[in-house]
């Protein structure tokens, strides 16, 4: 498969985004060992327009991680489906070794990683000191480090794909887990549970986002709705890949959850993990901000209103659009 159009510009963009990263990360080590503080000497004002310019070149590498991740989406849910036997959506083409689920997981793990420092390299720029320097560009490194891993990964899973093997469907792959006696969601009362569960997470942000107004903007605030965020996420995911997903493709028996990404269904996909992932970095957002709140100045209460207006607005749109296909198919399937 290394002689695919699409694997070769998804090789060679995680490549210079990598050597991009590589050569920040160089110049972070001299930052971080002779940066000053408050210093005014030659020496320091060159770190400081090197340092804006070095953020700006990690900044425009880690944002193309974004559609580095989009991309490799399409080439395993769309491309490649057309050329390996067996393939109907990215569940089959993954699945042909040990590389594709992992490789996607770190993907999108990774990227609550660069956002960390996108938000850091934010708050820095912001102010006349850069207070927020050295520490910024410490985690260039371990951004660096899934950088390597990702494009090592990368390279093995499309290396490894053989089209002449026939892939497993999706549908196989869901009749051996649901056989298992350790599916989560083997029996329809442990799925009315998550779904409860899944509810109740959603009223407490819900009202979490409303308590903003009384001013409660706090570290602990924003790490207890962070916290919360990352449970309610992991049960959305649950349960549109288990109960909702047969009400958006409207086939009862249909339970993959790549299809989503598809035109026909209006790339519902999209706007459900982008109103994830959104809520994500809402959270991260505030929880950074606080807790280097010290070193910084005070934001506008305009700003944070904004900020959870926003959350709240993904928040519905996370909670809310699965319902409306229930609602739509619920008497129909």
């Amino acid at each position: 498969m290394l002689n695919d159009y699409w694997v070769i510009a998804q090789l060679l963009g995680q490549f210079c985004t990598l050597l991009l990263l590589i050569g920040g990360a160089f110049y972070a080590l001299s930052l971080i060992r002779y940066w000053e503080q408050g210093s005014s000497t030659e020496l320091q004002i060159v770190l400081e327009r090197q340092g804006y310019l070095i953020g700006a070149i990690i900044q425009f590498g880690l944002f193309f991680q974004v559609l580095l991740l989009l991309m490799f989406l399409n080439t395993v849910n769309i491309h490649l489906t057309g050329q390996i036997e067996g393939a109907m959506c990215a569940t089959g083409v993954l699945g042909v070794n040990d590389y594709g689920y992992p490789l996607l997981y770190l993907k999108i793990g990774s990227l609550l990683g660069y956002m960390a420092y996108l938000m850091l390299n934010y708050f820095d720029q912001r102010e006349p000191e850069y207070p927020l320097t050295p520490l910024k560009f410490w985690w260039v490194f371990p951004a660096l480090l899934l950088m390597l891993i990702d494009f090592y990964w990368t390279y093995q899973f499309f290396a490894g794909i053989e089209p002449n093997i026939i892939a497993t469907c999706c549908s196989v792959s869901f009749l051996v887990e649901s056989s298992s006696p350790y599916a989560l969601y083997a029996t329809p009362e442990k799925l009315e549970n998550y779904l409860s569960i899944w509810g109740a997470a959603f009223v407490v942000l819900l009202l979490l986002s409303t308590l903003w107004q009384r001013k409660i903007a706090k570290l602990r605030f924003w790490s207890v709705q962070f916290g919360l965020s990352l449970l309610y996420l992991g049960l959305s995911v649950y349960v549109l890949r288990h109960f909702f997903v047969k009400y958006i493709y409207a086939l009862p028996s249909h339970n993959c959850l790549f299809d989503i990404f598809w035109a026909k269904y209006y790339y519902v996909g999209y706007l459900l993990f982008g109103s994830y992932f959104g809520i994500l970095c809402c959270g991260l957002l505030g929880v950074l901000y606080h807790f280097f709140a010290f070193r910084l100045r005070r934001m506008s209460f305009q700003f944070w209103q904004n900020l959870q207006v926003f959350y709240t607005c993904l928040l519905l749109v996370s909670f809310v659009l699965p319902w409306f296909y229930w609602y739509a198919w619920d008497g129909v399937l």
